[in-house]
């Protein structure tokens, strides 16, 4: 698979006037699932409960994802998220994987997932419309 520069794509589709660019915004998405796997952030905590780390942030609680090794581990080690023996921790999840633990997420007090959080235009969705993009990007036959 093609390597997918997902910060170009994300800073293309949230532009600075905060408009988005929809065309655009569907190439990121379709990207985001047709990747092998996301990659959860986690904690020594949240390891033990078999659970990605929720954490709060603008007084909401997200889960972080990251589209590849690099950028988790750069926020990792940024905000000090590393086992004793210096390695990020994370838990990866289909993208089919993915959507349905959003979906059973739909009643917890998460709000929603933050991806490449830390880098230069990461992005954000509300956890009801991970929910959603597959279908939505289905019938346009981007995925």
């Amino acid at each position: 698979m093609e390597q997918i520069d997902f910060v170009a794509l994300a800073r293309d589709t949230f532009l600075p006037d905060g408009s988005v660019d929809r065309e655009k915004g569907d190439r990121l998405w379709a990207a985001m699932f047709q990747l092998p796997e996301w990659l959860f952030l986690m904690t020594p905590r949240s390891m033990e409960q078999g659970q990605p780390s929720a954490q709060q942030i603008d007084g909401k609680v997200w889960y972080l994802v990251f589209t590849d090794g690099d950028k988790l581990r750069l926020y990792a080690e940024r905000n000090r998220n590393l086992d004793e023996n210096g390695n990020a921790l994370f838990m990866t999840m289909t993208p089919d994987k993915a959507v349905e633990f959003a979906h059973n997420c739909l009643q917890l007090e998460v709000f929603g997932i933050r991806f490449n959080e830390g880098q230069a235009h990461g992005w954000f969705s509300p956890m009801r419309n991970i929910t959603l993009f597959p279908d939505y990007l289905k019938n346009k036959g981007l995925i």
